[in-house]
């Protein structure tokens, strides 16, 4: 009965396939399970159907949001009483890497690649007492001959017992060598995260620490260029309400972020970063024919958005930061307005973007930069 009412929440949305387009339109709310949620919640994929899933991109991606990538989802189905799935995805930029990365590279000005040709495998068992799934991902490049190289492996794990869930995720190898002589080492990310459902609001807590490194090695001396702790603690609730065919639901977080600065400029640094927000958002998800469903939401960092920062980060390492000391006990304005639209052919669904969340303007001209397009069978 528990499993019935996590599945009848998480899925009461008018689209049960998803996607980074049907995700960024539905401001990300962590209570909808999706082919994305799995990444971080290995367990989600017992609620999935069969379905192929290609999401848009591009080739020399710069972010986690604009590259291509692909997704198979089949039931390994024994008894009735007892589901095997598994899933394989090609090409999706794991969040857990690409953090470190951007972050040292915003701070260094060094060109760290994202991943190449990333693989994420999933195998997750359902059954009437206790569910649990297992995830691996793997990318590599070795270039040769100029000796640039990037390499990633990780491990999550996730249970789920009655209204309880719990997920972890392990980064055991996150490197790039970088021109010049410089190595990023990213290993070593750890993310935990439970939530409890409780009728139709979902409780979650999450934590991640990482410690991002780099160095550089000139006529055989290595030298600590950077490095820094990265820890954020969430705390959050999300609630879902179904009227006829439509979806509303709304949430909030409490975010509390900690950098601890070690070597900056390969100078020693014994300094700290500070952020305390509380992001809020509400939406909804109306199915306005038999083929065609919209998405919209609103989310604002909640009369709570303070900052400390006696490091100086600039903006291209944490969003929000300025390059300066700053002790801000009130942040700039942060209210996004994010739309989409989803299209309904029989087996096929057809998922794009009118807004991202960096904009506060809907704009139809950008209804394909994100699109997604999933088979059910």
């Amino acid at each position: 009965m528990n499993k019935l009412l996590f599945f009848l929440l998480t899925l009461s949305s008018v689209g049960s396939y998803a996607s980074k387009a049907r995700m960024q339109a539905l401001a990300n709310s962590f209570h909808f399970v999706d082919a994305q949620t799995v990444f971080k919640r290995p367990i989600d994929l017992i609620y999935l159907d069969n379905f192929v899933l290609l999401e848009s991109g591009i080739t020399a991606a710069t972010s986690a949001q604009d590259n291509s990538e692909a997704m198979l989802s089949y039931s390994l189905k024994k008894n009735d009483s007892e589901n095997h799935r598994i899933a394989a995805s090609f090409g999706h930029q794991e969040a857990s890497v690409i953090e470190a990365r951007q972050f040292i590279k915003g701070l260094s000005g060094t060109n760290i690649e994202l991943q190449q040709n990333p693989l994420h495998l999933f195998y997750a068992v359902d059954d009437a007492v206790t569910s649990y799934a297992v995830g691996l991902f793997y990318s590599t490049k070795d270039e040769k001959l100029t000796g640039l190289k990037e390499s990633s492996a990780g491990l999550s794990l996730g249970a789920e017992i009655g209204k309880f869930q719990i997920s972890a995720l392990y980064v055991s190898m996150n490197s790039v060598r970088a021109a010049g002589g410089k190595q990023f080492d990213g290993a070593g990310y750890l993310q935990a995260q439970a939530s409890y459902l409780s009728d139709t609001t979902l409780f979650e807590f999450t934590f991640k620490t990482s410690r991002p490194k780099l160095t550089t090695e000139v006529g055989g001396v290595t030298t600590l260029t950077e490095s820094h702790t990265h820890d954020v603690a969430t705390l959050g609730l999300a609630d879902s309400n179904t009227l006829g065919e439509n979806e509303f639901f709304w949430g909030g977080q409490v975010v509390s972020m900690r950098i601890n600065c070690n070597h900056k400029a390969s100078v020693v640094c014994n300094k700290i970063y500070t952020n305390t927000s509380v992001p809020a958002w509400f939406g909804i998800e109306a199915q306005a024919t038999d083929w065609l469903v919209f998405r919209s939401a609103i989310k604002q960092s909640f009369l709570v958005n303070i900052t400390k920062d006696d490091v100086c980060y600039p903006a291209a390492a944490i969003s929000g930061a300025t390059g300066a000391i700053v002790d801000l006990g009130a942040g700039a304005n942060s209210t996004s307005v994010t739309a989409g639209v989803g299209l309904k052919f029989k087996n096929l669904t057809l998922d794009g973007v009118l807004s991202t969340a960096s904009t506060q303007v809907l704009d139809a001209r950008n209804l394909l930069s994100q699109l997604a397009l999933t088979y059910g069978f």
